[in-house]
């Protein structure tokens, strides 16, 4: 067909393009119909596809976030139980992909029911009160005391409390068993005769520029006597009669920040203190002489050193101490220097130690953040799981036997006493 003269070529341009787009489309119609027919032949029936037609992405397969089987999860925020944790699941249960069953390590059995009734609890001490084992119990409700065969409370908790304490003792003076106190509300010890019940002192009041953070007993030169460390400006080591709350003697010296934590024991026969603290080092002081043994011993603890206390392991005078950085520390007291690696399992704070013995073997037990450990000092390492019945943080821990059956007996945030039979260590051990 000739073109008129003069007649413009848009229209055929239009209509070319029309026609080839017209086609393309059909072709990937085409292709979209193929590639679906080959989907649903390759996909159809149950089968599922081998590696060879479709590899997997790893990401892709993985299956929905589950906790760590080390970790207690707490089932809801209403209070309740937290799930098992390593030291009180299920012994028959498979670890995951073994194929085998793992069996727990039980460090400990619980004994009968917690004690309930008290607030927060920041420090227990186990003692001898007319022939029965008692634990005395002190925080955000007065020194309270418990009968552990029993599991009841003797009496109501002991008047004139100031309030504010996170540290308890208990000493012998005279054949009755005393406690004393020390806390955020006071500026010397509350002392306490726990067979009267009376407070034998008048405490003075404290304020936020000195007051006791931490308290221990003793015996030196027959005299019955508490050793406390203080936080604020003064920082310092002080020695009071445990009978009447007369300050011994001048101040024993001081750390360069607040003193956290306070034991006693025997080195050479000779009856000492060891205090910790948030400068992180670790002192040794003479009672006797009333004065400091060597330089501080830089704990190489990265956080504030919370916890401390003292044994025996092989006839050498230890400390073990605890520390916000998770870690426990053991130091020959003698040489004055670290033993060993540190134990670093918490996945805590580690807000309490206790040191003793089970079966010949010198054990530590440590408390953190809802979990209790053990500890071989001769090994320097965990015996057994942790256990876990606290539903908060655990704040203290204290040793000692019941009719014969070495125990712990735990207290914490959520006010209630836990006793644990370590009879299993000796057996793991």
């Amino acid at each position: 067909m000739t073109q008129p003269p003069g007649a413009s070529t848009r229209n055929r341009t239009v209509r070319m393009p029309l026609t080839v787009a017209a086609t393309l489309a059909f072709v990937a119609v085409a292709l979209v119909a193929t590639m679906i027919t080959v989907i649903l032949i390759t996909w159809g029936g149950d089968d599922e596809p081998t590696v060879a037609e479709a590899p997997a992405d790893p990401a892709d397969t993985a299956g929905p976030a589950t906790a760590s089987p080390t970790e207690a999860v707490p089932d809801d925020d209403t209070g309740s139980e937290p799930t098992p944790s390593p030291a009180t699941a299920n012994p028959d249960a498979d670890a995951p992909g073994s194929g085998e069953s793992a069996p727990s390590e039980l460090v400990a059995a619980e004994i009968g029911t917690p004690l309930t009734g008290a607030e927060s609890i920041s420090g227990v001490a186990l003692g001898e009160l007319d022939g029965s084992l008692v634990a005395v119990t002190v925080g955000a409700s007065a020194p309270t005391v418990w009968n552990l065969e029993t599991g009841e409370q003797i009496g109501e908790p002991l008047s004139g409390y100031l309030g504010g304490a996170g540290s308890i003792a208990v000493g012998d003076v005279d054949g009755t068993l005393y406690a004393a106190t020390a806390g955020t509300d006071s500026k010397s010890p509350g002392l306490w005769n726990l067979r009267t019940g009376e407070q034998v002192n008048d405490p003075v009041s404290g304020g936020v520029l000195t007051f006791l953070q931490a308290v221990a007993t003793a015996e030196v030169d027959g005299v019955p006597v508490a050793v406390t460390g203080s936080a604020g400006v003064d920082r310092t080591v002080r020695m009071w009669d445990l009978a009447t709350g007369d300050q011994i003697g001048d101040e024993l010296g001081s750390h360069k920040d607040d003193v956290e934590a306070v034991a006693t024991g025997l080195m050479d026969g000779v009856p000492v203190a060891v205090t910790t603290g948030d400068d992180r080092r670790l002192r040794v002081w003479d009672l006797s002489a009333r004065e400091p043994i060597g330089d501080p011993i830089d704990t190489w603890h990265r956080e504030w050193v919370r916890a401390v206390a003292m044994g025996d392991v092989d006839g050498t005078a230890v400390a073990v101490t605890g520390s916000d950085d998770g870690a426990l520390r053991v130091f020959d007291l003698a040489a004055l220097e670290q033993v060993g690696d540190p134990l670093e399992e918490h996945t805590g704070p580690v807000r309490s130690v206790a040191v003793g013995e089970v079966g010949g073997v010198p054990i530590a037990v440590s408390a953190g953040e809802q979990e209790i450990r053990a500890w071989d000092l001769e090994n320097h390492e965990q015996i057994g799981d942790p256990f876990i019945a606290h539903l908060g943080s655990v704040n203290a821990v204290a040793l000692g036997e019941l009719d014969g059956v070495p125990i712990a007996v735990s207290a914490g945030e959520h006010g209630a006493l836990h006793r644990w039979d370590l009879t299993p260590i000796g057996e793991i051990r």
